[in-house]
């Protein structure tokens, strides 16, 4: 059922009734994928599939599954960065009975509740963001037709893309996520 755009601003708190946001992607250039994803697609391609629609309408079961999976995530998990216990900065892995996690991890983690409620793959994309300059952070993104929304283990709230105060470097390319592109400034604003 689509909701329409009055009762989505409504349902979804926005502050303005500004129209969601461009997708912040649009620039076209290449950028490598990071290393860690590309191995851990080596092993669980099965999660790296680009099949699906790219989009989702948005409604409130899917509103409330985002906002289910942020919080229990980004609660179940304590931060801790990778070079302590694998002692390898980029090491991609579904913390499957973790307690701690680095940025990538809450995102495939993220990522895999989702799929598991019937979310397409392509509507979910991993982009890396900048949070404070010279620090790299991974975030998942699900891409409806109410706009762009950020799953980050550094905010309790799922926020659209333009509310956060992050600067954009890299997103998975929704048609094949084993290609990346450079993020055009200011994503979604």
């Amino acid at each position: 059922m689509r909701i329409g755009r009055v009762a989505a601003l409504l349902l979804l708190g926005a502050a303005s009734c500004a129209s969601p946001p461009a997708s912040p992607w649009t620039s076209g250039k290449p950028f490598a994928a990071p290393r860690g994803y590309i191995a851990f697609c080596g092993r669980e391609p099965q999660f790296c599939d680009g099949h699906g629609p790219s989009r989702v309408t948005l409604n409130g079961k899917r509103w409330a599954m985002l906002l289910k999976v942020n919080d229990t995530v980004n609660t179940t998990l304590k931060p801790q960065t990778d070079a302590a216990p694998v002692g390898m900065a980029d090491d991609w892995e579904i913390p499957t009975g973790a307690v701690a996690a680095d940025c990538e991890d809450y995102v495939l983690e993220k990522k895999l509740q989702l799929l598991a409620q019937g979310w397409p793959g392509p509507a979910l994309r991993i982009a890396v963001v900048e949070p404070a300059p010279g620090h790299r952070h991974a975030v998942l993104i699900a891409d409806t037709d109410e706009g762009l929304f950020v799953l980050d283990n550094l905010e309790r709230k799922v926020l659209r893309v333009a509310e956060t105060d992050y600067r954009w470097i890299t997103v998975q390319v929704s048609t094949d996520p084993d290609h990346w592109e450079r993020v055009a400034q200011k994503a979604g604003g």
